[in-house]
């Protein structure tokens, strides 16, 4: 009988063996619902796979893009690739079965994922884990998204790369631009807004020799990213009244049209009509999706929209890109999921590059900061309050703004951190108690960023240590220490090294260009930095370092970044004073958001030259945007004034500088459209002796020559995209047969077999 009991606790055991995929309880930044979402409600997820020849993927993405290689611009079919890294067949058929064990379920299998479309009930049999809805605590958006830890059966889980969707990560996701003029704000300084150049579309054209203004060959396909935004086809149109543009041609637009739930338009319209602006009658896709999602399923869903290869990608979104735990205990949410999505993302990313197509993306609005609420340990400067003219400061000052705070062998600067958050809800209390004649409180300025207010300066508080609901805090003035966290945080996708980052500048004249500031006159800081986890491509190794060379080390402390990390932008046009449609009427804004999708049209108007003279299609510029740079430096306007230290909340006393070259602030600078273009036209005469009517090599992937690019960086698996290019009437994808099979019962009757085996002898 002994025996007995123990084979049927073994069983038991093998039954119920679960493993984690991480999850969340608490969050400094939304809040769970106490009851879960009703059991009926529609949720969606995808799961990917872990895909198998990624080093040959990645050979591949740089010989592709390497100037200086025999293989440059030869590119590959987009289905070709997803072939070469298809996960196992044990994989696909145990996560088949897997998902099967619910019987109401929408499945759907492509090349490298299944696309789940199931109820909360069942989402939740299936992770083990309850549906709850979660509220932002600052914007109000909401989102259902498991609580607690999610598992999986131990037999799945290896095959598993990722699981994506709003059921598994919080939108953290901002679009890059703001509307102007502001109110009139100063205090204690005001930058006037800089009104003496335009970026109307003519000025523009002039001050990037952009001669160019519309594509003839209808071989070039641009794609617009938005998420949760829509345009307005009336505003484009007068857009397209008020620029002479000659034409009546719209966006493809797919997704949801979203303005009758009161979405906003602003972004949309400004991206459509700057991108389809420059580069006049080029056919368009407007893809918008759901909010809870970002890149990687934009990115997977892309060709079942579009049907063909785009030519160019542009997005105007971003996030922050990996969130430093100053304690395990404290951050009860899994912070893995990110690094797993950035992987997945970025051998997208690579695919699309070796199979003809450019990304670009906006290098953010709040500079070296970013994202202000992340580590918050940068040494804000006091004597600067609130310079993004955010209303919420209209009544308040500051001249302290951040103290430290010791907790559980934890020093974090507050209130300015993410983790103050988790910090007892009365601890602002208690400090102001101590400093009445202060006037002490805090302030949270654009719904993001937290700082301390009052009348006092920071050697004039009184600091205490305060014991409350049995934690010990201690107070005491802040002082910079790179062991609390770092003081920036990139922006992603902004700093992957798989992708084009366009940063933002003020045009003063057709002929002098500067960076865009809060103290230049502009209502946005450019961004721009140093990764904390992609290592630094060799495109950009010796700009790098000709730019650490000559640093203000004083300004640029070592130990506030990585300096031998992916660093960003790559290139900059003007993020200042574009006049757009939207509503109806004319209004002007100030972003990366209008850098992006201009840069991406100046690339459909340069691949529509190429196209017609029979050449292959641009592709990952980075490598052959910083070639240039190196051969004919003059092709660029260096930028050299500026410092991206100010944020639209803050002022940081660190932060990078502009230099001659390449920096982190502007990159390599702005480019000269006409000379760019008879570069790139010229050294295509000479990579290119045989010109082809396809964009894509017929060279099996085994024969490319030797790798010239190396980048190392860890990653296991991503998602399919649909149809490969020219031409696919649907997606490649299977209805999964509706037949359930229950892998735990699949599991308990072989368990059953062994014991009445050993029950036998």
């Amino acid at each position: 009988m002994r025996r007995v009991a123990l084979l049927l606790f073994l069983l038991q055991v093998a039954i119920a063996s679960r493993s984690s995929l991480g999850g969340v309880k608490t969050h400094p930044k939304w809040t769970a619902d106490e009851e879960t979402v009703p059991d009926h409600s529609r949720v969606q997820f995808s799961v990917h796979l872990p895909q198998t020849n990624l080093d040959k993927l990645e050979k591949l993405f740089w010989k592709v893009s390497d100037p200086k290689s025999r293989d440059f611009g030869r590119y590959r079919d987009m289905q070709e690739l997803h072939d070469l890294t298809a996960p196992a067949p044990e994989s696909f058929r145990k996560i088949e079965r897997w998902l099967h064990s619910v019987q109401r379920a929408k499945i759907r299998r492509f090349d490298n994922h299944f696309s789940v479309e199931l109820t909360a009930r069942d989402a939740s049999q299936l992770f083990q884990a309850p549906v709850r809805m979660w509220t932002h605590v600052d914007s109000g958006h909401r989102q259902a998204r498991f609580y607690g830890d999610i598992t999986v059966p131990t037999s799945v889980r290896e095959h598993i790369h990722l699981v994506s969707g709003g059921l598994m990560r919080f939108h953290n996701a901002k679009r890059s631009l703001k509307r102007t003029p502001p109110r009139p704000h100063a205090e204690p300084i005001d930058y006037p807004y800089y009104r003496g150049y335009n970026s109307t579309l003519a000025a523009l054209r002039r001050a990037y020799n952009i001669t160019m203004n519309s594509t003839t060959t209808g071989q070039v396909i641009q794609v617009i990213y938005e998420f949760g935004d829509y345009y307005t086809p009336s505003d484009l149109r007068s857009f397209y009244r008020a620029n002479n543009i000659n034409s009546t041609l719209l966006p493809i637009a797919r997704g949801t049209n979203c303005i009758s739930k009161g979405c906003d338009t602003t972004e949309s319209n400004l991206d459509v009509q700057y991108m389809m602006g420059t580069a006049a009658n080029t056919k368009t896709y407007f893809l918008n999706f759901d909010p809870s999602v970002f890149m990687l399923e934009a990115l997977q869903d892309t060709l079942s929209f579009t049907r063909y290869q785009p030519t160019v990608i542009s997005m105007s979104w971003g996030g922050v890109e990996y969130v430093e735990c100053p304690n395990e205990d404290l951050c009860q949410y899994d912070l893995q999921s990110d690094l797993d999505y950035a992987n997945a993302t970025d051998v997208l990313l690579m695919k699309f590059g070796v199979a003809g197509t450019s990304v670009v993306v906006s290098s953010g609005d709040n500079g070296a900061l970013n994202f202000l609420d992340t580590s918050g340990n940068c040494p804000l400067d006091n004597q600067y309050f609130c310079p993004g003219y955010d209303y919420a400061c209209d009544d308040v000052f500051s001249s302290c703004q951040q103290v430290l705070v010791t907790f559980n062998g934890t020093t974090v600067s507050y209130p300015n951190s993410y983790t103050s958050g988790f910090l007892d809800p009365s601890l602002v209390d208690v400090i102001s108690s101590d400093n009445q004649a202060c006037n002490v409180s805090y302030v949270s300025i654009e719904g993001r960023t937290t700082v301390l207010t009052g009348i006092c300066t920071c050697d004039q508080l009184i600091y205490n240590d305060y014991l409350l609901n049995g934690t010990l805090y201690q107070i005491r003035p802040y002082t910079f220490n790179s062991s609390n966290g770092s003081p920036f945080e990139p922006g992603w996708p902004a700093s992957s090294p798989y992708l084009t980052s366009v940063g933002g500048t003020i045009l003063l004249d057709a002929t002098t260009e500067i960076f865009a500031s809060y103290d230049t006159g502009s209502i946005i800081a450019g961004g721009g930095g140093f990764s904390k986890m992609y290592p630094q491509p060799s495109y950009q190794k010796d700009f790098v370092q000709q730019w650490m060379n000559g640093r203000n080390t004083t300004f640029t402390p070592l130990s506030s970044f990585n300096s031998s990390n992916r660093a960003y932008p790559d290139i900059s046009l003007s993020a200042h004073a574009y006049p757009i449609y939207d509503g109806g009427s004319v209004g002007f804004v100030d972003g990366t958001s209008a850098s992006a999708p201009l840069m991406g049209g100046i690339l459909s108007l340069i691949n529509d030259r190429l196209i017609a003279l029979g050449y292959p299609t641009l592709g990952f510029i980075n490598p052959l945007l910083y070639h240039i740079a190196s051969d004919r430096p003059d092709i660029y306007r260096d930028i050299t004034s500026g410092k991206n230290n100010w944020s639209s909340a803050t002022v940081c006393q660190i932060g990078f500088d502009s230099a001659e070259g390449w920096d982190p602030v502007t990159g390599l600078g702005s480019p000269n459209v006409g000379l760019l273009t008879d570069y790139i036209i010229q050294l295509y005469q000479q990579t290119h002796t045989t010109k082809t009517t396809s964009a894509y090599s017929t060279l099996p992937i085994d024969t490319v020559t030797e790798l010239t690019q190396s980048i190392t960086f860890q990653r296991t698996t991503f998602t399919r995209v649909s149809p490969a290019p020219p031409p696919r009437t649907s997606p490649t994808e299977t209805l999964v047969p509706t037949v359930p099979v229950s892998s735990s019962v699949s599991l308990t009757v072989s368990l059953l077999l062994f014991v009445t085996i050993l029950l036998s002898t």
